[in-house]
């Protein structure tokens, strides 16, 4: 069964000389995952952006690229970014190699470290993941080089440029995991940090308060309750809230139809998601497309 360990403030030098020591490695190679149109597919979908990269030993994902799915293995020195959504399918468990392996994962709230640790023993395998949360959250520069990445991904670009890129985010993270000052939080704030990861992870799905509240063993009210004092929205207007962002960035890439937007938003039906988008956006989806 696989361990989610949490890495205290003050192991944050583990995490930052595996930073180096991609840096120092250089890139031979660069990866580039993105969404998929194949619905059976969908699940395996992650909703954040990600950067990967194989310390030791190797790991192979299925991903998505020009609608085509295809192998992607990871050695050290391969560095694989993911644009939000992107397919990314891990081996099944007894294909997994011994290995260890640095993501960033990039949430609204704060940035993760998460180093993946695989070891085989006696023929049984063991899996351990290791994980930091910065305090704050990322600041504008980080996220628009993100989104710069995102466009690189859609136009099959240089990945040279996707390299220095990636290397400035590394760089970037390096900083901000030395200059973060982890907040002890209460009870409460770390219950509402859960319940957002929550909401970003699953808003492709139909999910309401009480759902979330489900999967998180809480009670429904408590939620609205962390609500009215952490965020400036309530529970669902911070939902559709993160709906419409991504239903931005969607409907610009001009890769999905209105349709397959709507679904991997979490709206119900078409309509509605078109009132919505005009209502946040002042025009609909596609005259938006038509603006541009």
């Amino acid at each position: 069964m696989d361990e989610m360990i949490k890495i205290d403030a003050g192991e944050k030098g583990r995490l930052a000389d595996m930073i180096r020591r991609i840096r120092g490695g250089g890139v031979r190679s660069i990866t580039l995952a993105e969404r998929t149109r194949i619905l059976k597919l969908q699940k395996y979908m992650h909703p954040l952006y990600r950067i990967m990269a194989v310390m030791d030993g190797e790991y192979t994902y299925r991903i998505a690229r020009n609608d085509q799915v295809c192998p992607a293995t990871l050695l050290p020195g391969h560095l694989m970014f993911c644009s939000r959504y992107a397919l990314t399918m891990g081996p099944e468990r007894e294909n997994i190699k011994p290995m260890t392996m640095l993501t960033l994962v990039f949430f609204p709230q704060y940035i993760r470290f998460l180093i993946s640790v695989v070891e085989e023993c006696g023929g049984e395998k063991t899996a351990r993941h290791y994980w930091y949360h910065t305090a704050a959250p990322m600041s504008q520069p980080g996220w628009r080089v993100l989104q710069a990445l995102n466009e690189l991904v859609r136009k099959d670009s240089d990945t040279a440029l996707s390299a220095q890129l990636m290397m400035f985010m590394y760089d970037y993270c390096l900083a901000q995991l030395l200059d973060d000052r982890e907040e002890a939080g209460s009870k409460s704030l770390l219950t509402y940090h859960r319940i957002k990861s929550c909401m970003v992870e699953n808003m492709h799905l139909p999910i309401n308060r009480e759902q979330v509240a489900r999967m998180l063993g809480l009670n429904p009210s408590h939620i609205s309750k962390l609500f009215n004092r952490y965020d400036k929205l309530n529970f669902n207007s911070s939902l559709k809230a993160m709906r419409m962002e991504l239903a931005l960035e969607l409907v610009r890439e001009n890769y999905f139809s209105i349709d397959e937007i709507t679904e991997q938003c979490g709206f119900v039906n078409t309509g509605y998601f078109i009132k919505s988008f005009r209502e946040f956006y002042g025009k609909t989806p596609g005259a938006f497309r038509t603006a541009r």
